[in-house]
């Protein structure tokens, strides 16, 4: 006899034919499996939430770097607000809030998460290089999660660029 008789043979000696069901040793191991596969996909699945909610704020301040260029050309100043810019109606989000920093050559915005647990500070900076009209912009992040290291982007007038503070790493020039 080949294995699979026995098998099957063995198999019908433990039910008789009007039992219908699983064992309760079946109902275990899947279980178990159920258990291990959301282990393993759970925090998958939460850290591409953190994720999202992270692009809204990258997102958000590559419009306010675009609309600092634009308001720069028309009125030859940065504004000082999202409402002047004509973004939002608030300088909050579901997830950030924003605050502008301003100054003759440079129009900078701080996003701070709203709950900084698993979520990142960004900030971003648009810098007018006057000597040859030129505007630059970049996007920071922070190391860690918070708004630990939070801090606006540098201008080197010298070297013409936009520096990322020594806590936060480049998103985006």
């Amino acid at each position: 006899m080949n294995f699979l008789t026995v098998l099957l043979k063995t198999k019908s000696l433990h039910r008789s034919p009007s039992s219908a069901g699983f064992t309760l040793i079946e109902l275990l191991i899947v279980i178990i499996i159920i258990g291990i596969l959301s282990a393993i996909a759970l925090p998958a699945m939460l850290s591409q939430a953190a994720k999202a909610r992270q692009a809204e704020a990258k997102t958000f301040i590559g419009a306010i770097n675009r609309a600092q260029q634009g308001y720069m050309m028309e009125r030859l100043e940065f504004a000082d607000s999202v409402e002047r810019l004509g973004i939002l109606s608030n300088q909050e989000s579901k997830y950030y809030s924003y605050s502008f920093v301003t100054s003759n050559i440079q129009g900078s915005v701080i996003a701070r998460p709203l709950v900084p647990e698993g979520a990142r500070a960004y900030s971003g900076a648009t810098t007018l290089y006057l000597n040859d009209a030129l505007l630059k912009t970049i996007i920071c992040e922070t190391r860690l999660m918070g708004t630990e290291g939070l801090a606006v982007p540098d201008w080197n007038g010298t070297e013409l660029t936009l520096a990322c503070p020594n806590t936060m790493d480049i998103v985006a020039h």
